[in-house]
């Protein structure tokens, strides 16, 4: 399934050492909600995938976000 799921997903990047692959915490991380999209939420893979990129979109800018307000609190706190 793994295999399958690295194939559709090129959000699962493992990286190899010869036969065997490492998965990163990121990785696994996007595995379980992978995992709970289809299994528990009903996805479809199509939709998974939809419902991921969507995910990963917001949680990249919530990061830029975040990352402004603290450059905004370093400035404020040495002032």
């Amino acid at each position: 399934m793994l295999r399958f799921w690295e194939k559709e997903f090129k959000e699962i990047k493992p990286v190899r050492f010869s036969s065997q692959r490492l998965y990163r915490y990121q990785d696994i991380e996007t595995i379980l909600e992978i995992k709970k999209l289809l299994y528990e939420e009903g996805f479809t893979v199509a939709g998974a995938k939809k419902q991921l990129s969507s995910r990963l979109r917001y949680q990249s800018l919530l990061k830029e976000v975040k990352d402004e307000l603290q450059e905004i609190l370093d400035i404020l706190k040495k002032e």
